[in-house]
């Protein structure tokens, strides 16, 4: 099992390599996601490039990431976060209360709040 994460350092938390190990990788997912309900977020299945996946909003509509899962023959064999907003902003309005470093960077447009 392989875990990436790909905030573009502009996320709350950065992964610098891929994760290994399903233990490891189940450890992560399972505080991400607690802390992503704690906060009201929400999760909706959807299909990323032909595998399934999810997308996380915030309480206001705004995109938090896109998770997508990599299976094969049944099993998951990697999990895929993408939670850069430069990398997310064609999708729709993105999460301005959770990509924080990307929200002090701010040029001052106001796409979302």
């Amino acid at each position: 099992m392989l875990f990436y994460g790909d905030s573009g350092g502009l996320g709350e938390t950065t992964f610098i390599a891929p994760l290994y190990g399903r233990e490891q990788v189940a450890a992560v997912i399972r505080v991400q996601v607690e802390r992503t309900l704690q906060l009201g977020a929400s999760l909706r299945a959807v299909w990323v490039n032909g595998q399934p996946g999810v997308l996380a909003w915030d309480t206001a509509g705004g995109l938090i990431a896109v998770i997508a899962f990599d299976v094969l023959d049944g099993q998951v064999q990697a999990i895929r976060v993408v939670a850069n907003p430069e990398k997310l902003r064609h999708i729709g309005p993105i999460s301005r209360t959770w990509h924080l470093r990307w929200r002090e960077q701010d040029d001052g447009k106001d796409e979302h709040n």
